[in-house]
């Protein structure tokens, strides 16, 4: 269950919220996105149930200690695993004209059962509602920042992710 981190004080805040959940379940379910069930309001936070993934994120997956790190040589069928995964949940996402505009190892989930999927919609919008939304600046496309939305703009950002997993690179923050 995902929480909203701040209080939603109007009517506009609430149908920004709800957008992630409508997106969500205006497309059909994909086994390499994280599923929605259901969203509702208490008091002033806006709560929504989703898929249980108890293998944790990318981003956790990465940082783990005692593992066989993934820019290692040897994990090179499991970097193909996460690409083949995450290409099948973006290609289903972009057929219906949604961009998911923060792709990025923190929100990229795993199953128990070692499938990598998806989630966390929040920034996500139909093509032809685009409203300036951009995700994390360490994966954001020129496209976005030039107001030229398009699923390009997701490509990158997962060629960049995907960059950032196999190197072990820490990817800057800032600058050109």
């Amino acid at each position: 269950i995902k929480r909203s981190k701040r209080e939603f004080h109007s009517r506009k805040e609430r149908a920004e919220y709800l957008r992630e959940v409508e997106l969500a379940n205006d497309m059909p379910p994909h086994p390499n996105v994280v599923e929605y069930y259901r969203a509702w309001q208490d008091e002033a936070f806006f709560y929504v149930q989703m898929e249980l993934c108890t293998g944790g994120t990318l981003r956790q997956l990465m940082d783990q200690k005692g593992a066989a790190p993934l820019a290692a040589a040897e994990a090179e069928p499991r970097i193909w695993e996460i690409v083949r995964h995450l290409a099948r949940g973006l290609a289903h996402i972009h057929s219906y004209d949604v961009i998911h505009c923060d792709l990025k190892p923190d929100n990229v989930l795993l199953s128990q059962e070692g499938v990598f999927k998806i989630g966390d919609l929040g920034l996500a919008t139909a093509l032809k509602c685009w409203d300036e939304q951009e995700g994390d600046a360490r994966y954001l496309s020129l496209d976005l920042l030039e107001m030229k939305p398009s699923t390009a703009a997701d490509i990158f950002s997962f060629g960049i992710m995907m960059f950032e997993v196999r190197s072990g690179e820490v990817l800057p923050g800032h600058g050109e």
